[in-house]
């Protein structure tokens, strides 16, 4: 169990410094191929204040070994050693930590102090996930305020390397009562009206609520 909480603390911390260990790592990359193809690309990380995620106290002035995309070595300072030919990034004074994750999210809908549906657009949408990214968000879920396909797209797009950004998860459009919350669903366009039982013992009324599709499920309170 120790060791699948290693790994997969290694693999969250190594998407949070991807883009610190680029350059050194291509620059390292470079020089094992001008000499020998079969050299690994490893990255030499030192200085950083390592917060593992797994309960386990945040090491200062740690230093740590990227090989391959894959972490080999994690310490202090003075207990782990560049190996020759490394590509080496100074991390003094910077936190490295897993990345985090936003389940719940509205992307698309932020227009400087404005969040209005409104502003949804697609280029809206991917200034809010690059957003997420810088801050060290990896992915971010959204639930129901995505319009039209844009969302859908940018999933597809990102899932084949062609755009950025923090990951997009989506529950495409949702639907609500007229009136009702979130209020960035209220411009969904009216087609009928249903009537909604609340199935509890013999009780047969319930609310009116128009509708996308014409039927809903009660939520239980």
């Amino acid at each position: 169990m120790r060791r699948y909480t290693q790994s997969a603390v290694a693999m969250m911390l190594l998407c949070f410094i991807a883009g610190c260990s680029s350059e050194a790592g291509k620059e390292a990359k470079d020089q094992a191929k001008a000499s020998s193809p079969a050299v690994s690309d490893v990255s030499f990380f030192s200085g950083a204040r390592l917060i593992s995620g797994d309960g386990t106290a945040l090491l200062e002035n740690a230093s740590f070994i990227v090989e391959n995309g894959k972490f080999t070595s994690i310490g202090k300072k003075e207990d782990v050693k560049p190996p020759k030919g490394a590509g080496r990034v100074d991390l003094e004074g910077r936190t490295v930590m897993p990345v985090l994750i936003n389940l719940h999210g509205h992307a698309g809908l932020n227009n400087g102090a404005s969040f209005s549906p409104k502003n949804y657009k697609r280029e809206s949408v991917l200034a809010d996930l690059n957003r997420y990214a810088y801050y060290g968000v990896a992915a971010v879920a959204v639930l129901g305020s995505d319009a039209g396909d844009i969302a859908f797209q940018i999933r597809d797009e990102q899932r084949e390397g062609k755009t950025g950004g923090a990951r997009l998860f989506t529950a495409g459009r949702g639907i609500t009562a007229k009136g009702g919350s979130p209020a960035v669903l209220g411009d969904i366009p009216i087609r009928e009206k249903s009537r909604l039982h609340q199935n509890l013992g013999r009780r047969r009324h319930g609310p009116r609520a128009e509708t996308e599709a014409g039927t809903l499920s009660r939520h239980h309170r």
